[in-house]
């Protein structure tokens, strides 16, 4: 889990509503993900969960009556997270033999 916070911009003349999180990965890095439901404008902290083995960056969009802003520079370091254990054991898990001495495992990926 990861925590988010950012300093409230200028408000374009109008109070700010609410925030959208956006993040992207590095396997994908020009695009950009909304985190989750719109934030509350008095709000400036979120906690993200985020799944393992990721490299992740943020950035923030305020919103007024009129629209959002554009989006804020994104994190200056990204966010990796650990590894961790797979969740299911492979699946079909099947044998080939076609050379004395040699033998090829395959499996299919849940």
């Amino acid at each position: 889990m990861a925590e988010l916070q950012w300093t409230p911009g200028r408000d374009g003349g109008a109070n700010i509503t609410g925030y959208l999180v956006q993040f992207n990965t590095s396997d994908n890095p020009s695009e950009w993900i909304n985190y989750h439901d719109e934030i509350p404008g008095k709000v400036q902290t979120t906690y993200v969960n985020l799944p393992p083995w990721g490299m992740y960056n943020f950035r923030v969009l305020a919103r007024n009556k009129v629209d959002y802003s554009k989006p804020s520079n994104p994190t200056r370091q990204p966010c990796t997270t650990p590894p961790e254990r797979p969740s299911t054991n492979p699946k079909d898990v099947r044998t080939q033999t076609h050379k004395k001495g040699k033998l090829i495992v395959s499996w299919t990926v849940c």
